[in-house]
């Protein structure tokens, strides 16, 4: 119910985003749980200080079990991101798992392989490392 309740509250994605990404999330926002229909606008510097803007929709909640965000707008030609709560002996085992495709065909792969895996991977890095020091494992 922790970790349920840390991920739940969107403004709280800041905290497990990495800092040169410079997030931010843009009004208007309620700070209310996570619930089924939620929308969420943002903005994020992910490659060379560019800013993005991105709109997310919480498409699915099964609290506290899982939740489902997708991207309405934003740099992706799809991005479903699933984060999942497992109890487990060390206290809570949180899964992403991210379905994503850039686009522009050829050179969106281009681009993914220069750029854009080893960004995703540095970020879910980040994120793994902010939540083991936020919510240190139960002895």
């Amino acid at each position: 119910h922790e970790a349920w309740s840390f991920f739940s509250t969107p403004r709280n994605l800041g905290h497990i985003t990495p800092p040169t990404m410079r997030f931010k999330i843009h009004p208007p926002f309620d700070d209310a749980p996570v619930l089924a229909g939620q929308r969420m606008r943002y903005s994020v510097r992910p490659l060379f200080g560019i800013p993005l803007q991105w709109e997310t929709l919480i498409g699915e909640v099964d609290a506290p079990h899982r939740f489902v965000d997708e991207q309405l707008k934003g740099p992706f030609a799809l991005w479903q991101h699933t984060h999942t709560f497992l109890p487990n002996a060390n206290g809570t085992l949180v899964r992403d798992h991210v379905r994503y495709a850039l686009p522009f065909g050829p050179l969106g792969h281009l681009v993914y392989a220069l750029l854009v895996k080893n960004k995703v991977e540095g970020i879910f890095a980040f994120r793994r490392k902010a939540l083991e020091d936020l919510f240190p494992a139960k002895a």
